[in-house]
């Protein structure tokens, strides 16, 4: 089973794409703790929301705290003929909470 929950602020503004079909964000979310220097550690989590609506979209802001519930997925692209990989957290419509 491929299911992601997630739960963190986002690092800045949603941008969309596709007349508002399609949306990127980042989000940031606490990892752990590292003992030995004493921080928080955060993982920057890129995710492509998909179906929201306008009003959805405009409350995305930098600094929300959100929680997304989608798949994993892997892309790869060519770039400077070395092949890139990416992650990326697929959420479909019903998939975002506003905590």
């Amino acid at each position: 089973m491929n299911k992601v929950i997630l739960v963190g602020r986002l690092v800045k503004d949603a941008v969309s794409f596709a007349e508002g079909k399609v949306v990127k964000i980042k989000l940031a979310t606490r990892t752990g703790y590292d003992a030995k220097n004493q921080k928080e550690r955060i993982a920057f989590v890129p995710a492509t929301l998909f179906s929201m609506s306008p009003a959805q979209i405009e409350q995305l802001k930098k600094g929300m705290q959100v929680g997304i519930e989608g798949i994993v997925t892997e892309t790869t692209y060519k770039k400077n003929n070395e092949t890139v990989y990416a992650v990326d957290v697929q959420v479909n419509k019903g998939g975002l909470n506003f905590v």
